[in-house]
């Protein structure tokens, strides 16, 4: 006996190989064994090998601790988790960049950042990256980017409701699919609704009001069974059911009211599109509502802070002519340009067949001029060449600090 552990013992020090075989000859063997349930398996985070599926509750509590107080020590802390291929990294990465998660109030969000760690932990082997790339992507409007999330995640597992509920989105919502078809589709979100994936309402409004022509009425029963049972969306149903009702749609009557009344509700639980539109009518004074220039800041404030380029257009405007708060051209300037780097044309549009004054101008070019965005002079003057520089940041991603 002594004379194999001692034989033992020597290959492993000598041989990386010996080491590696070792250590990865049971794995295979389990693998053999038990095909591929032990490399995907129903219920859990990350599906992969047997590693920490996520972080402790305790582990969380500390990495909270850690943002509120060293924010950029402890986000290099994961971040270099992350790059060494930590799967609890990647996903928690993904989470604190997405814009429809709730898991941080300080780090700001970013929709192609959250993408890439989810993207990173998909690939090695994370169900539950699949869902929340799936569920990022459609509720930012790019549904036909996120069915083949949602389509893998249906195959790694077919009894999990939220694969069950974006795979028959996907089904429901496919070009020229056919009638059965769609059915079923319909009737996976209901199965997968009715069984605790509330957001699965979500996609059912999304689909009726996708459909030629909408369905108004459906997609107003969807939003609201999603609120019934106390979706985790940021507001999303909220919010969609205040523009639905402030707009009024085909069979809906215009309701001020229950608009605002939706909106304040999804801008409670964190939704930046309703605190746009929430700033846009306190600062009208015509929808049900008084004018509030302090309310207008505050809702742009948290739209901006959301990542919505409007509400980055309507705090430029707070700070250009002192709306809500004391004028600051600086800052003015700041959020016009990530408005405009953000994609938001009317922000740009404004430029063009507006007057502005000569302070904001320079404050513009001088912000351009530091990011090495334009090489006119700072001089105040809407000349051409601030204005190509203007076209060039639009949808660029550029920030300004």
């Amino acid at each position: 006996m002594n004379v194999i552990l001692k034989a033992h013992s020597s290959a492993w020090l000598d041989s990386k190989t010996y080491r590696l075989a070792w250590l990865v000859g049971p794995l295979l063997a389990a693998m053999f064994l038990f095909g591929s349930n032990f490399w995907i398996t129903p219920g859990n985070n990350l599906r992969v090998l047997p590693v920490p599926l996520s972080y402790t509750q305790e582990e969380l509590g500390k990495i909270e601790a850690g943002l509120k107080s060293n924010e950029p020590a402890m986000l290099q802390t994961l971040r270099a988790a992350a790059d060494d291929g930590d799967l609890r990294a990647l996903n928690y990465m993904g989470l604190l960049y997405d814009p429809t998660a709730n898991v941080s109030s300080t780090v700001p969000p970013n929709f192609e950042v959250a993408l890439a760690y989810y993207d990173r932990a998909a690939a090695l082997g994370s169900f539950k990256a699949l869902l929340n790339a799936g569920i990022m992507l459609n509720s930012r409007g790019k549904t036909d980017d996120a069915c083949p999330y949602f389509e893998r995640a249906y195959i790694a597992d077919s009894e999990n409701s939220e694969a069950m509920g974006g795979a028959g989105f996907c089904k429901a919502t496919e070009t020229d699919v056919a009638a059965t078809e769609k059915t079923k589709g319909i009737e996976m979100m209901e199965s997968a609704g009715a069984t605790g994936f509330a957001r699965a309402y979500n996609l059912l409004g999304i689909m009726y009001l996708r459909q030629d022509p909408p369905d108004f009425k459906q997609a107003i029963s969807s939003y609201e069974k999603a609120v019934a049972g106390n979706v985790d969306d940021r507001g999303f149903a909220h919010s969609q059911l205040g523009a639905m009702y402030f707009r009024g749609e085909s069979g809906v009557p215009q309701d001020f009211r229950k608009a605002i009344s939706h909106f304040q509700k999804g801008y409670e639980q964190g939704s930046g599109l309703s605190a746009v539109e929430l700033s846009l009518i306190y600062s009208k004074g015509t929808y049900g509502a008084p004018i509030d220039l302090k309310k207008y800041f505050e809702y742009a404030s948290f739209a901006a802070n959301a990542g919505e380029s409007a509400g980055h257009n309507n705090l430029a405007v707070s700070y250009l002519y002192g709306r809500g708060t004391q004028r600051d051209y600086g800052l003015a300037a700041k959020h016009f340009l990530i408005a405009v780097s953000l994609g938001h044309k009317g922000a740009l549009e404004s430029f063009r067949t507006g007057s502005f004054a000569s302070e904001f101008i320079i404050a513009l070019q001088a912000r351009l001029s530091k990011a090495v965005m334009y090489n006119g002079p700072i001089n105040g003057r809407a000349d051409p060449a601030l204005l190509r520089s203007l076209e060039s940041l639009l949808n660029s991603k550029r920030s300004f600090e």
